[in-house]
């Protein structure tokens, strides 16, 4: 998507800033598997974590952890445009898994608006 000047790998992430985190510690081969108290109780975890660390963007992978921590259904791929429930301006962007079924084109256009902060 070309947030960073170069292409990094994990090792690298904190030199840029990134952290990577779940909404559940356990594999999963789909979001359908995680059961709702496993929604709760991540959800709950990454809002503290959020707090403490105020990161200045949170990017979801999927529209499961942004919706369980932003408390809402109301969401769509790209920057979300509502309100956020923490006590500072996080900017939120939700990606495609990367097996979600759509267009190699859909998926490239929801990765470039990742460049363009709100």
């Amino acid at each position: 998507a070309g947030i960073t000047p170069k292409k990094i790998n994990s090792d690298e992430l904190l030199e840029y800033n990134f952290g990577i985190t779940n909404l559940v510690f356990r594999p999963t081969l789909s979001s359908s598997e995680i059961r709702p108290e496993e929604i709760k109780k991540g959800a709950q975890r990454l809002r503290k974590e959020i707090e403490k660390y105020k990161p200045k963007i949170f990017c979801s992978i999927g529209k499961l952890p942004a919706q369980a921590i932003l408390r809402t259904d109301k969401i769509d791929y790209g920057w979300y445009k509502g309100k956020t429930p923490f006590s500072y301006d996080l900017k939120v962007f939700v990606m495609m898994f990367p097996t979600f079924r759509a267009s190699k084109q859909r998926k490239i256009k929801i990765l470039k608006e990742l460049k363009n902060l709100p």
